[in-house]
């Protein structure tokens, strides 16, 4: 939402309360030599990335057919891929003219509820729905559960006793996006770029200090932070400030799946997100960039030939020659001798923003990369610490399905691309107590738990004031059921919304649909097959008796087992 972002970027960090600065002396304290060789190191690593990524575009970004996540000769190298890049590609997880069925139905869904509110209000293209057809058909679906865990495969936990179980995903109600053909509105979801889950949070102690997320990077060991392990990630608390746009559970990946034919962005724009699709590097550089400074600005590298060098735009030179790449060269940034409270795009309750004149060494407008052409069904991912931003401006295509190998046709003015957000969320203890909230809301037709403030001051007028209320989906005609959920994907779809509990006989049953053993990491290792396995009985069993506390609680008070 407009909401979650700063005011309009200042070509200069705006400084925080003085506690900040002490924050940052605390977290490099005894360690200021390794911090300060370590980003020299990875300045070093960036120059070369950001080469590859501005000479690759988006061939950069990892694809696979949802019908070979299952042959390891491709499955292995995807998520050596995604492990490194931090976004990828599911092809045909929904066949085409499923996915485009169940667009008609979204569509079908808003005309016959012209009352649904959306953003902006003289055209809404982001809408407040959580429990349309199409989305709850999608949430259920055995074939995007079984996309998610192979997805959710590709992350591991560095601790047996971690609760969390990748091989059962729960889902997560967001909202969805009808953008018209050649619009540059300024949707809820667009900005600058940007990482959701908090900002400040990620230096603190009480935020993802907790949880140690971030230590090796503070350390100046960033080759060591992984990126992958849930573990890190369970006990961070990634909002402090009752910041808008959080969320409550944990999501291994954003994601949305594709109910149209959308064409790369390239040029003229078109795939409505961009990112960075280099994910260590990208968060090693955001967290210590405040550490940092340069010894002289960009103004005193200029020459007659460039009296103005942009410090991000270098066109692959990177000889000493080039204004701009001695602006960014190692030798010309040390570590602040006195550290300030400034964190560089970050301010409590706002989402953690990246700008060229913030962040030079990551070279933006360069290494941000539109997604590949996407089809109907195709199921976008990327992790939540990804550096990504809204395509400015929309292209959308003809319907149907197309091939690298077809001519693709021009943009129809009436075609409207529509995105289900989906992200893939693994049950934690967390992710269940939030779920419960969640099947409440959909049982009533309210908004979705994480929503209920945007729904009664959403969309202020773009940054305050005139906005609306909105009473959910309560009175609209034609919103599902939970025989809807059953029809759509039976006893696995009610569970991945919390309307079934979990049996932990049936792990087995799961593991096989994953196509790998319990406790696998993403480089193929596995933890104790025993204790994995009673550390996930004793979660779904946690996950059961928080969802249904009246059939569960006296039962393991007992010592029994349900029938």
């Amino acid at each position: 939402m407009a909401s979650n972002f700063m005011p309009p970027s200042e070509p200069e960090p705006i400084p925080l309360p003085d506690r900040f600065a002490k924050i940052k002396r605390n977290l490099i304290a005894c360690k200021e030599k390794a911090v300060a060789d370590s980003f020299y190191r990875l300045l070093r690593q960036l120059r070369k990335e950001a080469n590859h990524i501005a000479a690759s575009g988006s061939d950069i970004i990892p694809t696979i057919d949802y019908f070979d996540i299952h042959d390891e000769s491709k499955a292995a190298p995807f998520k050596k891929a995604l492990q490194k890049r931090g976004v990828a590609v599911v092809r045909r997880v929904i066949p085409p003219n499923v996915a485009l069925s169940w667009k008609e139905e979204t569509q079908d869904y808003l005309r016959h509820n012209p009352h649904t509110k959306g953003s902006p209000a003289h055209d809404p293209q982001l809408y407040e729905l959580y429990w349309s057809p199409g989305q709850i058909r999608a949430r259920a679906d055995s074939r995007l559960l079984e996309a998610q865990r192979f997805a959710m495969s590709a992350w591991h936990s560095s601790s047996e006793d971690a609760l969390i179980s990748s091989d059962h995903p729960v889902a997560y109600a967001d909202r969805l996006i009808m953008r018209h053909p050649g619009d540059n509105t300024s949707l809820g979801t667009t900005g600058p770029p940007h990482i959701a889950g908090g900002s400040v949070e990620r230096w603190e102690r009480d935020g993802y200090g907790r949880a140690g997320t971030y230590n090796k990077i503070f350390q100046g060991r960033w080759e060591e932070h992984d990126p992958w392990d849930s573990s890190a990630r369970l006990g961070a608390t990634t909002d402090l400030y009752n910041g808008a746009g959080s969320c409550s559970m944990f999501r291994m990946f954003q994601g949305w799946l594709s109910l149209s034919t959308i064409a790369p962005g390239g040029g003229g724009g078109g795939s409505l997100l961009a990112c960075c699709p280099m994910l260590q590097l990208t968060t090693a550089y955001l967290l210590l960039r405040p550490f940092f400074s340069p010894r002289r600005g960009p103004d005193h590298f200029s020459t007659p030939d460039n009296p103005n060098p942009s410090p991000y735009n270098l066109n692959n030179d990177t000889s000493s020659s080039n204004p701009a790449a001695a602006f960014l060269h190692e030798n010309n940034w040390n570590l602040r001798v006195v550290q300030n409270s400034v964190l560089h795009g970050a301010i409590p309750g706002y989402i953690q923003e990246l700008t060229a004149a913030l962040h030079p060494h990551l070279r933006l407008p360069t290494t941000m990369v539109s997604l590949p052409h996407i089809n109907p069904g195709d199921y976008v991912i990327w992790h939540p610490d990804l550096v990504t931003a809204a395509d400015p401006i929309h292209l959308g295509l003809s319907p149907g399905p197309q091939t690298q190998t077809q001519t693709r046709t021009q943009p129809q003015p009436h075609d409207a691309s529509v995105l289900l957000y989906v992200p893939a969320c693994p049950l934690t203890a967390t992710n269940a107590l939030y779920l419960a909230r969640q099947r409440r809301a959909f049982l009533l037709g309210l908004p979705a738990p994480d929503f209920e403030a945007n729904n009664s001051s959403y969309i202020r007028g773009g940054r305050g004031g005139g906005g609306f209320a909105s009473k959910g989906e309560k009175h609209h005609a034609g919103r599902p059921g939970v025989q809807d959920v059953c029809d759509a994907g039976g006893e696995e779809g009610l569970r991945s919304m919390g309307l079934s509990p979990w049996d932990e006989d049936e792990r087995e049953r799961a593991v096989m649909g994953a196509g790998r053993s319990g406790g696998a990491d993403g480089d193929g290792n596995t933890r104790n097959g025993s204790r994995a396995e009673e550390v996930e009985r004793e979660l779904l069993r946690l996950a059961s008796g928080i969802l249904f506390p009246d059939r569960f609680d006296a039962m393991y008070r007992k010592g029994t087992k349900r029938p």
